[in-house]
């Protein structure tokens, strides 16, 4: 599992705790009883770029992406009485689960995004596929231990980085994000398409 250092991996522990709602996610993170399950993306970046803007942890942000890897039940029934669940169970946070089945993400990816893609083998392999190197992180806590996933690292995302992660979006997709996001977090260093992640990223 591609994991960070741990300075690193506990300045985002510390960071991530400054958010009420992702703290409380994190310390009921096994009520939440999927395999291969991580809170994961927007949520985590978001957060990290709030505190770099001088906003509260918690500003603007309106979804939380839970992910897990089940290839015992691909349905989409299975998929949304998960997310159902979740969301009463976090029903009194002012924020809106969403629950994804990556096992299953091949069967409508292309549909929604034009591209066909091959099945992910876990959910690690998913978040190497998110969008940004910035947002291709995973964070969990079993056994009272933080964990994290980051592919790529940490440095982009606590630099304010935003670079694109090939692997899997299109050059649209990107630049629709950084077109959205640029008025809300000025100070993010957003990188051209064109960009290269350095060797051994």
């Amino acid at each position: 599992m591609p994991m960070v250092g741990l300075k690193t991996q506990n300045d985002l522990e510390i960071a991530l705790r400054q958010n009420m709602w992702l703290g409380e996610i994190l310390e009921r993170f096994e009520e939440i009883v999927l395999p291969d399950s991580w809170l994961v993306a927007g949520a985590i970046a978001q957060t990290i770029w709030n505190l770099g803007h001088g906003q509260p942890a918690e500003f603007g942000l309106k979804d939380v992406d839970l992910i897990y890897f089940d290839e015992q039940d691909l349905s989409f029934e299975a998929e949304a009485s998960h997310e159902r669940r979740l969301r009463d169970l976090f029903q009194h946070l002012p924020i809106k689960l969403d629950v994804k089945n990556e096992a299953r993400v091949h069967l409508w990816y292309e549909d929604r995004f034009g591209d066909a893609i091959k099945p992910y083998s876990s959910s690690v392999d998913a978040i190497a596929t998110f969008p940004t190197t910035a947002t291709a992180v995973g964070v969990r806590q079993i056994r009272r231990k933080f964990e994290c996933c980051a592919p790529f690292g940490l440095d982009d995302l606590f630099s304010l980085v935003v670079r694109p992660n090939k692997r899997q979006i299109t050059r649209a997709t990107y630049e629709a994000k950084v077109d959205r996001w640029r008025p809300i977090w000025p100070r993010l260093t957003f990188l051209p398409w064109e960009e290269m992640i350095p060797p051994g990223r």
